[in-house]
């Protein structure tokens, strides 16, 4: 057959073999199929130069193959179905495509006015086989009631959700001791919204419970009613022991575990139910029993674990109470979530004394010889230092007893920067008969007490309120009238704006 043949046109010719309805047949494996391919591609005299003919194109179709991933890991075994589609076209044989480009869609759902999901995945064929290298990424909804996972058999079984799509709201489970309130993710108080939360990484949702009790009164009639009813919550706080253990330099080491955790929890609910109440809120308090009165340091490891047990179970408050050196410190519900979206990992937690010969400058004039404090938090073994609660708070109580001398209202504590200046917290206050300093704060720093001489005034000695009439007035929430304060005197709309105003700076 000469070139003359098609009139001088390309010597490379496309053949395409149709059904009997005029439809392109794409998949080449049927005996008879395969035998024409063979026979077109047969008349090919592989002389390309000669202006002869020399056979037909035969167009291939080509194989696709789609990557998996569950949880960022390879998932083997997936058993999902997918289909390419190009322009309204669906190509349902991966093994037989024909270059274009096209959206992978999930359809192993398909059916009951759902057409598929799309996986957000592209990919292009052109003249070879596909190996997707965009991965259609799948995550693990994992449900919780505290710490353990809702089995496989259960209606709270976890979901492996499509990336971009919403994850399904289990039926509610149920305890009888307690009413399910909502699904919470750990970080956060606010409860799971499944009809606007799209899954984009492996997530975990905790129930959230309240108490319910049997009604212990009587109806009208006399007669027990039997119902569910709630006993009053109220705040209620747990405690549980830990022994540092010994270093090297009178410093000393201890884990915060899960179990210590429960154990404070358990405690709490003890006193609970001693006091006939419920619980609004558990404070946890672990008290660290030192080696002995040398101890200068204590770290605490808190691993990420017991980090989730706190947020999980909405711990308001974790205190650790440090025997020697003695110092509180204490940690809300928030400043707990900073730390774990912050490091992400185990956290340790340093106090140690710090000597009051290292302090310098204004620090050193300030503080003098009085207790000095550096609380540190860092991330695992990576040693990222986290600096700040963002929105969560911190409270430290540091023994001390006053001088000779010295007033209580004048008595404050101050923040040390690296260069030896100090921050005087206006909020921070002495409290004489705890005789113990007690403030707050957003972020870790050295922490001394130091004095602070105010003029005293001449009218408040031996008066029941001397102590906080110092106070006020040494924080400029009140003022007196010149050398004296009136202390019995009615206070006027003016002098309450004015401390009002003073309070909020």
């Amino acid at each position: 057959m000469q070139s003359n043949t098609f009139g001088g046109a390309a010597y490379s010719r496309s053949i395409v073999f149709l059904d009997n309805s005029g439809n392109p047949l794409r998949v080449f494996t049927t005996p008879t199929l395969e035998a024409a391919a063979e026979a077109y591609k047969s008349v090919n005299d592989g002389d390309s130069s000669d202006n002869s003919w020399y056979g037909w194109d035969l167009p291939v179709p080509h194989s696709v193959s789609i990557t998996v991933h569950k949880d960022g890991v390879v998932w083997a075994g997936h058993g999902r179905t997918f289909y390419l589609v190009s322009g309204g076209v669906e190509v349902t044989d991966l093994k037989a495509v024909w270059d274009g480009t096209y959206d992978v869609y999930d359809v192993t759902e398909r059916g009951s006015g759902f057409d598929g999901a799309d996986t957000g995945v592209d990919i292009t064929v052109s003249g070879a086989d596909v190996d997707s290298k965009e991965p259609v990424d799948y995550y693990t909804v994992t449900f919780y009631d505290g710490n353990i996972p809702y089995g496989d058999s259960t209606e709270q079984k976890p979901q492996i959700i499509l990336k971009g799509q919403k994850a399904k709201r289990p039926a509610d489970p149920a305890k009888a001791d307690a009413v399910f309130g909502d699904w919470k993710p750990l970080a956060g108080t606010d409860g799971f919204d499944f009809e606007q939360s799209v899954i984009s990484s492996a997530t975990n949702l905790y129930a959230r419970w309240r108490e319910a009790v049997p009604n212990a009164g009587f109806t009208a009639d006399g007669a027990d009613s039997g119902a569910t009813s709630l006993k009053p919550a109220i705040p209620v706080e747990g405690t549980t022991q830990v022994r540092a253990q010994p270093g090297q330099d009178n410093r000393a080491a201890v884990t915060v575990t899960t179990e210590t955790i429960a154990d404070a929890i358990r405690d709490a609910e003890k006193r609970a139910a001693k006091k006939g109440v419920s619980i609004s809120e558990i404070s946890v308090v672990v008290q660290i029993n030192t080696p002995d009165s040398e101890t200068q340091a204590v770290t605490v490891n808190l691993p990420k674990a017991a980090q989730e047990t706190i947020i999980s179970n909405r711990i308001g408050r974790l205190t650790l109470a440090v025997e020697q050196p003695d110092i509180r410190v204490s940690l809300n519900l928030s400043g707990i979530q900073s730390i774990y979206e912050q490091a992400g990992a185990d956290v340790q937690v340093k106090v140690a004394q710090v000597a009051n010969a290292s302090l310098s400058g204004e620090a050193m004039r300030a503080v003098g010889d009085r207790p000095a404090f550096q609380v540190t938090v860092s991330a695992g073994h990576s040693g990222k230092q986290i600096n700040s609660l963002n929105q969560g708070s911190m409270s430290l109580e540091i023994p001390y007893t006053q001088k000779e001398g010295e007033e209580a209202g004048n008595l404050y504590a101050v923040a040390v920067d690296e260069n030896g200046g100090v921050d005087w917290l206006k909020y921070s206050s002495y409290d004489a008969k705890r005789q113990t300093l007690v403030f707050a704060s957003g972020r870790f720093s050295i922490w001394g007490i130091a004095y602070q001489e105010q003029g005293s005034f001449s009218d408040i000695s031996g008066h029941w309120a001397k102590d906080d009439i110092e106070f006020a007035a040494s924080r400029g929430f009140l003022k007196g009238t010149g050398s004296s304060f009136s202390p019995d005197s009615s206070l006027t709309r003016g002098m309450l704006a004015a401390g009002l105003g003073s309070w909020r700076e």
